[in-house]
């Protein structure tokens, strides 16, 4: 199921009034100092999972810890970057059209001490009929990125979650404009463009750490040609030694 959208980020009766106090508290504290930035978000990455070609789903977890128990600060989704590497014979992509089911489900508010999870979803396409197959695995590479920025609290709840899906790369990303966050505009342009941003996308976010890396890993079917000669070898074997008993097989 591909997260679309969910309530607005900040109600339609927010005042002025209500953006510069929240803006001024996102910047400073009581005493007018600058709050320093979360400490960033801890990812732990899922052992690779195995797919036979031609079937699936499969999908794969990522974990994201919010490690600032102590100030109690909750973090909110900037985005979160999601691709696989394909590989030449046997690969796996995101699953359905263009990636459209690739993003099962997405963690937005992260509390102190809590974990987000983030799970998507691959599929391996059928071979092409015929082809020859080598029986061997091949190993997809999944990688992971998050940025996560402090929130201020209500009225900024439940902001809509934009998804950008291709079979290679699945970008979730929440606009915080209405809350006082403006995008910068090169990272931005990266993620409209199905990339991952390679700055902050809001001057407040940390980046998550270490970098998520996993894999799926797609095993071959062989053909129905490649399992008649199989069987057909076996039978010739069988042949053999009945027709010349003293007949033995040996390696090298």
């Amino acid at each position: 199921m591909k997260l679309k959208s969910l309530n607005s980020l900040c109600k339609p009766e927010l005042t002025l009034v209500a953006v510069i106090v929240a803006a001024l508290f996102i910047g400073s504290n009581a005493w007018g100092s600058p709050i320093p930035p979360p400490l960033p978000p801890v990812i732990t990455s899922p052992a690779p999972v195995g797919v036979v070609e031609g079937h699936g789903p499969v999908t794969l977890t990522f974990s994201v810890f919010n490690p600032n128990l102590g100030a109690g600060d909750t973090l909110i989704l900037d985005y979160a970057f999601a691709s696989i590497t394909p590989d030449v014979d046997d690969f796996a992509l995101f699953s359905g059209m263009n990636g459209n089911a690739g993003l099962v489900s997405g963690s937005l508010l992260i509390g102190p001490g809590g974990t987000g999870l983030y799970t998507y979803s691959f599929t391996s396409p059928p071979d092409v009929a015929g082809a020859l197959e080598d029986n061997d695995v091949g190993t997809n590479p999944v990688s992971f990125a998050i940025e996560m920025s402090l929130w201020p609290g209500p009225p900024c709840v439940g902001p809509p979650q934009n998804t950008i899906s291709s079979a290679t790369p699945v970008i979730l990303w929440v606009d915080l404009t209405g809350c006082g966050e403006t995008p910068n505009a090169g990272p931005l342009g990266q993620i409209l463009a199905g990339m991952q941003p390679t700055g902050l996308l809001y001057t407040n976010g940390v980046n998550g750490a270490p970098p998520g890396v996993s894999a799926v890993l797609v095993s071959d079917t062989p053909e129905l040609p490649s399992l008649f000669l199989m069987v057909a070898g076996l039978i010739g074997v069988v042949t053999a030694r009945r027709v010349f008993p003293g007949l033995a097989l040996h390696k090298g």
